[in-house]
């Protein structure tokens, strides 16, 4: 790529620590983007696993792509640094396990520079990989409900109910002179530092586009990034703690939203407590903190029942009393879905696996058995003749008639539990024992990915 004698139209700050794993795909999707006045500033912050070697070598191909070494492992410190260094009239982040669509600079820029708002954003989907090569997706809502204004120059500065939809920096592209007043909170680590960054770009960005594609892929797979740890209520109580002074000179309807979205993001942690099985004891001082910042908003009236709405309301007086006790509502609303997929993730070690649906639940089956499962996923058995022969996920669909000649010991998963008894009776006739089938119950939500399999022990064999 011959040497650029323009200023860049956007600098792309990636942070960077041991992505080894994911980042020439990352790399790749911003380098093949189709606006090509670009820059791309690399922080490493100390990778030891052939990351900073691999980013140097897109260097050396690529002079749009600049390697600044970071001294510290703080997500907030790098996107500063990257901030300090950008050249481009607009400024966009990007995680170094995320890819982003290969047009997303040239949409967000056209619009940016017709409207010179102080950002533009699209939407945002999650995705994991799948072993053929291809990946899995789901959308994430709208950041901006109303879908009437979407396209349209809008004032977030009067929209404090942005807070609570809008959850993701790295979606758009923000002004570089507006965005530089800003700066990300620059704690060790990487969870959260990003909330103070939205709060104060949504308070104070007088103008802003949203638009109705997808630009950016937020990945749900990185072995790397445990959703499992306790740290994430100390991480919550350290990040809204630097906001709180900040608060102080906004309106009431933005201190309302900033503990809105400190309770959902709150609860968000419990959810995951409720996946790990067990009560994060160690965290319980962190979840008091939260508590007692929560109480006094309700006390001052800023959270209300009217505001929030009675089940989340109830909820957060349930918290009032015992943390523990919101984990057990949570353990027993996910309890049978992680018995459900550790049972089945038992019966299908070292086998050939057969699911039975080849639809929707079938496909996120499909990617559950490929993360946690040992077995092999042969084909798809569905009751639909006009998909047998045809592929879905790389996977044959078969007949469910062929998919016993051809499987007569596979492991039978049923992906559709509305007719699961039926599908069932259908298997036995053809000669499949129960006990080779189990059917999924759970639906279709990421986070299931995460979920722990227990060892088996000698009982369970």
């Amino acid at each position: 790529m011959r040497k650029q004698d323009i200023m860049p139209k956007v600098t792309v700050i990636m942070p960077s620590l041991n992505v080894a794993r994911y980042i020439e795909g990352c790399m790749r999707s911003v380098l093949e983007q189709s606006l090509n006045e670009i820059e791309v500033l690399a922080i490493d912050a100390g990778s030891d696993d052939g990351t900073l070697e691999m980013i140097q070598e897109f260097a050396r191909k690529d002079d749009r792509v600049k390697v600044i070494l970071s001294d510290k492992r703080s997500y907030g410190y790098q996107v500063n640094l990257g901030m300090e260094h950008a050249t481009g009239e607009y400024i966009g982040i990007v995680e170094t396990d995320d890819k982003i669509a290969l047009d997303m600079y040239e949409r967000l820029y056209q619009i940016a520079d017709k409207t010179k708002a102080d950002y533009v954003k699209g939407r945002a989907e999650y995705y994991v990989d799948l072993s053929n090569g291809e990946s899995w997706s789901t959308p994430i809502a709208l950041p901006l409900q109303e879908e009437h204004l979407l396209g349209q120059v809008i004032d977030p500065s009067k929209k404090a109910d942005l807070l609570l939809n809008d959850i993701f920096l790295w979606s758009g592209i923000y002004r570089k002179e507006f965005i530089r007043k800003i700066r990300l909170n620059e704690t060790p680590g990487a969870a959260f530092q990003d909330q103070g960054f939205l709060l104060q770009t949504m308070s104070q960005a007088t103008s802003a586009v949203y638009i109705d594609h997808i630009v950016y892929r937020y990945r749900q797979d990185n072995i790397n990034s445990s959703i499992f740890n306790p740290k994430g209520f100390h991480y919550l109580v350290e990040e809204y703690a630097l906001n709180q002074k900040y608060l102080q000179a906004k309106e009431e309807n933005w201190t309302r939203a900033f503990y809105q979205r400190m309770l959902n993001q709150a609860i968000g942690r419990f959810q995951i407590m409720a996946l790990s099985s067990y009560f994060w004891e160690n965290a319980r001082g962190d979840m008091d903190q939260l508590r007692c910042q929560l109480q006094e908003a309700a006390d001052k009236q800023i959270l209300t029942q009217d505001n929030l709405g009675e089940e989340r309301w109830e909820l957060l007086q349930v918290w009032f009393e015992d943390p523990k006790e919101v984990y057990h509502k949570y353990r027993e609303m996910v309890k049978d879905h992680v018995s459900n997929i550790q049972t089945i993730v038992r019966r299908t070690e070292g086998q050939p696996i057969v699911i039975f649906g080849s639809g929707i639940l079938g496909k996120f089956v499909n990617i559950l058995l490929q993360h946690k499962s040992s077995g092999t996923v042969k084909a798809f058995a569905d009751n639909n003749e006009v998909l047998w022969n045809c592929k879905v996920q790389g996977v044959k669909i078969l007949s469910p008639k062929e998919a016993v000649k051809q499987y007569p010991d596979a492991v039978y998963i049923i992906s559709n539990a509305k007719y699961g008894d039926e599908i069932q009776e259908q298997l036995r006739e053809m000669g499949i024992d129960e006990k080779q089938t189990a059917m999924y119950m759970g639906g279709i939500h990421l986070s299931l990915l995460q979920v722990p399999i227990e060892k088996r022990t000698n009982k369970d064999k």
